[in-house]
Parts: structure tokens; C-alpha cells; sequence
């Protein structure tokens, strides 16, 4: 039976790591760190990247926003500290500081139907939830950097809210005086494998190449100049294909596989599951999994613990 969901939802996530770079060189510095177009970026705008190595492996999955002084990078929890010490390893003559405010913010994720009047009773308007990384200050709390941004974790329209740490308490009650609904972890991840949205660390790592990930038209700008793996991306780009890509696969109801689980087409294995759940919204059982190119059109049969399977379109909701 599929449940649905509260018409304004929140989540805790302030585990996720937050970092600063301020000086008038922080745009031109990361332009040529990460594989998306940040001297694009002007204030209230952001978007979606790849910190990788020089042969194109995914090393972090930065979300960048830029506000007026600043931009804001926000990366899986655990690894603000290893993407922080990478780009400084870079830092020659440029103006640009690094600062880890992750323990000096909270991080509040809502979404839900009421989401946009709910951002507007908090102070802030006019964000379009269908732009990734579009972002405004905000008036909850007493601190001037309260920031609201959109993110793409979840079908549906769904904001950061990024506050000092002493904001906490009241920006939840705050949301829950609009009668916002916390949300548990594990139905924020089923809403996020739903959506066809990969998580480094879970869906890719050093042993994937961005453009395997499926989110080129989000991550990478083909059009920039050079950046750490750029190389490698180009070339593949220039192929036209992958070997392997990330795909949605539909399972026997049931089936729950761990990652690293075969994906099986004929009695050869042909991928690997990365990321599974039985999704509550959808009621149906639903993986991440990487597919040989070969194997990967919509529809193709497989097997997952000898269990029937098939190739499915993403995000799932919307071919069903």
C-alpha cells in the first residue's frame, strides 16, 4: 500500500559537511578545481559538480552555492575535511580561503506540497524549486547568513535550509509551527533512489567515472576550460558512451539486495546493485545499480538473487 507523504516534511542533516571560500579569487580558483562552470555563477545561483582525479574518478559530488561574499560548498558527511585539504593542496597565488563551517551551521532539508508557501511565510520568495542551487537569505533566526537553496534530492520541489548552529531549535519549531513533519533517514533515502539521484560514497566513488553517474547534464559543462580530469571526461565524451552507466532497476517485491549484489543477465553478471529499498510513496521494491552499456535500455530482464528484475526509467514514479 503506498503512503504518502506529509504536505510539508523536514530533515535533519546537519551531519552533511559545509564549506566556505571567501576572497575575490574563489570563483576562478574553483572554476578549475571541479568539472561544472562555477565563474558562471552570480549571486543567488549554484549548481551541481565533481571534485575528481586527474583520470576522472569521482573523489567528492560538491553542491555549490554562491551568495554575495561567499560560496558554499556542501559535501556527504565525513568528507568536508578531505575536500577542504584537497583544494587547498592546489592554493598557490589565489585569493581564495577555505574555512569548514560545518560544525558552526545546521543544515535543514523540507519539502513537500506546501514547501513554496512555507519558504514564503519563513521570509523567503520567489526561489524556483526547479532550479538546482537557486538560493536567497532568509529572516528565520537572528543571524543575517540564514540561507534557503533548492537541491535535486527528491521528485518533488525541496530545499536547504543552511543557519547558524544556535538557529537550530528555532528554525525546526519554526517548521513545525507551519506544521512541517519530521521525516525519518530512511524514507528521505527511499525518496532520493526514487528520484534516480546517486550519493557519493553509496551510488559512486573513486572507482566510477563522472560520466558513468548519468549526471552529465548536471555536473559537467562541456563548454569550460580545463579542470583536474578534463581530460578524461572529453574522451569519453568524444566516444559517445560509457562502458557501464547508472541505471534503475525494478525488483521482484520482496527482493531486498545489498549493495555490491550481481546483477545477473542470461548466467553472467553484467553490474552491480549500489543502493536498494522498498519504497513506502511508491510501494515498490527499487534499486541503483550500474549496467554495462550493453545491458542498460529501459525494460531489458535480469536477474538479482535469482529473483526476476528488469531495467527501469528514472525516477521511477514517472514511467509508472
Amino acid at each position: 500500500m503506498k503512503t504518502p507523504l506529509p504536505a510539508l516534511f523536514f530533515i535533519d542533516r546537519s551531519a552533511r559537511g559545509r564549506l566556505r571560500l571567501t576572497g575575490r579569487d574563489r570563483q576562478t580558483f574553483l572554476q578549475g578545481m571541479v568539472s561544472n562552470d562555477i565563474v558562471a555563477l552570480t549571486p543567488g545561483t549554484g549548481c551541481y559538480a565533481f571534485l575528481l582525479d586527474p583520470t576522472g574518478h569521482v573523489l567528492s559530488d560538491p553542491r555549490v552555492l554562491c551568495a554575495e561574499n561567499y560560496l558554499l560548498v556542501d559535501v556527504e558527511p565525513g568528507t568536508a575535511e578531505f575536500v577542504a585539504q584537497t583544494l587547498d593542496k592546489y592554493l598557490i597565488m589565489e585569493k581564495c580561503r577555505i574555512t569548514d563551517v560545518s560544525d558552526q551551521t545546521v543544515q535543514i532539508t523540507v519539502g513537500g506540497a506546501d514547501v513554496a508557501q512555507a519558504l514564503a511565510a519563513l521570509g523567503v520568495g520567489g526561489l524556483d524549486g526547479s532550479v538546482e542551487g537557486a538560493n536567497a537569505p532568509g529572516t528565520v533566526g537572528t543571524a543575517g547568513d540564514t540561507l534557503a537553496a533548492s537541491v535535486r534530492w527528491t521528485v518533488g520541489a525541496v530545499y536547504d535550509l543552511y543557519a547558524p548552529v544556535g538557529e537550530c531549535d528555532r528554525l525546526i519549531d519554526a517548521l513545525r509551527g507551519l506544521g512541517a513533519t519530521p521525516i525519518s533517514e530512511e524514507l528521505f533515502e527511499g525518496l532520493r533512489i526514487e528520484a534516480g539521484v546517486p550519493r557519493f560514497g553509496v551510488d559512486m566513488d573513486s572507482r566510477v567515472l563522472a560520466p558513468e553517474t548519468g549526471q552529465q547534464a548536471r555536473a559537467i559543462s562541456y563548454r569550460k576550460g580545463c579542470y583536474i580530469g578534463q581530460e578524461i571526461v572529453a574522451r569519453v565524451h568524444a566516444r559517445g558512451r560509457v562502458n557501464r552507466s547508472l541505471v534503475g532497476i525494478l525488483l521482484t517485491p520482496g527482493v531486498l539486495p545489498e549493495a555490491g549484489t550481481p546483477v545477473v543477465f542470461e548466467g553472467t553478471d553484467v553490474g552491480r546493485i549500489t543502493s536498494a529499498v522498498h519504497s513506502s510513496t511508491l510501494d515498490l521494491t527499487i534499486a541503483l545499480g550500474y549496467i554495462r552499456h550493453e545491458f542498460a535500455d529501459l525494460g531489458t530482464p535480469v536477474t538479482v538473487n535469482g529473483t526476476d528484475a528488469r531495467v527501469a526509467a528514472l525516477p521511477f514514479g514517472a514511467a509508472l
